[in-house]
């Protein structure tokens, strides 16, 4: 009876000791898959970065784009008003365009904001402007230049 206890005492620990041993192999694995996934993580995020990062520069050329036609919109062709009446605000309207004044005799004052780009539209600011502006009797144009 002692022979078998011991030869299952025996078992016993053989068996313990095969399962620390694929625990260990399991650790192992499981470390080398941890490192296998952060080091894809951060070449998914590195990708993601320099798509974030050429988009946000392609926006920047836009908005730089815009500006630019902003300021040179009175001396494009087809700008209906003499470039000399024209007073550059920004915002949160583009110009206000003194219709005459430079030949002596002021005939209206006009409101234009400028805008460019194939998608352009009045920010909120812009709107409420508009919409005052119209319903106080003021002219108010709003001037569409490129499709970029």
């Amino acid at each position: 009876m002692s022979w078998i206890l011991v030869g299952l005492i025996f078992f016993l620990v053989l068996w313990l000791v095969i399962l620390l041993l694929k625990e260990k192999e399991l650790r192992q694995k499981l470390s080398t898959l941890r490192v296998e996934v952060l080091e894809e993580a951060a070449l998914v995020i590195k990708q993601k970065e320099k798509e974030l990062r050429k988009d946000a520069v392609r926006r920047s050329h836009s908005v730089i784009k815009g500006k630019v036609a902003e300021q040179i919109a009175p001396y494009l062709p087809g700008f209906k008003y003499d470039p000399r009446d024209c007073r550059f605000l920004g915002s949160p309207v583009d110009f206000v365009v003194f219709d005459g004044l430079a030949a002596g005799r002021l005939n209206q004052v006009v409101f234009i904001e400028i805008k460019s780009g194939k998608y352009a539209r009045l920010t909120h600011r812009e709107r409420e402007v508009k919409d005052i502006l119209e319903l106080k009797g003021a002219k108010y144009e709003l001037i569409k230049t490129g499709q970029t």
